[in-house]
């Protein structure tokens, strides 16, 4: 389990890192808001609202053992309430704010690989990366999380 959890921390910071690197809290928040957002839509078709919900709340009880800063994320029926962590973004250091998002991410990637067999997560994977290339192909590397969208919706 290390070993994907190693494996799938590369690939997230290959995707997400250089679009964060430098970056202020807001972008970093933002960033990760509209990948997480695109998560929950992902799995919720599959797996349904009470699972991923579920999910979701061990993740962030995971999170909250090492980064105090994602206490201020509640899961709500839409996904992952970033509100009140929008709210105080400023006084959250960059790297923390990453590292803790990050960090959420992979706690929720590993739960989805235990539960699915890894299936979900390489989908997801690769359709963020391509989001993200199709971005900086556009010119849109200030924005690329513009083009993380949600099929279902036609959102970000």
């Amino acid at each position: 389990m290390d070993r994907t959890i190693d494996t799938l921390k590369q690939r997230l910071e290959q995707i997400v890192s250089p679009h964060t690197r430098k970056a202020d809290p807001h972008k970093i928040l933002d960033i990760y808001e509209d990948f997480i957002r695109y998560v929950w839509h992902s799995i919720l078709p599959t797996l349904g609202r009470l699972t991923a919900a579920a999910l979701m709340e061990r993740a962030l009880a995971l999170t909250r053992e090492t980064y105090a800063g994602v206490r201020y994320l509640h899961v709500v029926p839409e996904g992952l309430s970033f509100s009140d962590l929008r709210a105080r973004v400023q006084q959250e250091s960059p790297d923390e704010l990453q590292n803790g998002l990050q960090t959420l991410i992979l706690h929720l990637f590993g739960l989805l690989s235990t539960l699915t067999g890894n299936i979900l997560v390489q989908q997801m994977l690769e359709e963020i990366e391509h989001r993200f290339r199709q971005g900086n192909e556009t010119g849109a590397e200030d924005d690329p999380h513009e083009h993380i969208t949600n099929k279902q919706t036609g959102t970000r």
